[in-house]
């Protein structure tokens, strides 16, 4: 995510009103070829521990988010339209903010600013 920096800033602010959740896909970069968020070669995914162990390769140093990880047959990413980054906001099971498409059709501070105007301050 182009923006992590900041979405983990938001995370840690808000961590104990709202549940935050980083959830990896598939690799959005051919394989072989350098991925800037890990800033090293990753390869495509052939089964879920591949997946697994890309995933585990972000840093959550604080409990302010979760991280989860796709099935192998997107079912997620295709369900949300998700690739290769998007941001959510679910209220009682309800999709109620559906970001631009990333890396750079999103703002992640309009998850800020949903976060303020609806009161979870």
């Amino acid at each position: 995510m182009a923006n992590m920096t900041k979405y983990f800033d938001i995370a840690q602010k808000y961590q104990n009103k709202v549940d935050f959740a980083l959830v990896y896909t598939e690799e959005a970069h051919p394989p072989g070829t350098w991925n800037l968020l890990f800033q090293e070669h990753v390869d495509e995914h052939k089964c879920l521990e591949d997946r697994v162990t890309a995933a585990k390769r972000i840093s959550l140093d604080d409990e302010s988010m979760k991280l989860y990880v796709d099935t192998m047959d997107d079912q997620l990413n295709r369900a949300f339209g998700a690739f290769p980054e998007r941001l959510y906001i679910l209220l009682d099971n309800k999709v109620v903010y559906q970001g631009g498409e990333g890396p750079f059709g999103h703002k992640v501070e309009e998850i800020e600013d949903w976060i303020v105007k609806n009161n979870y301050v």
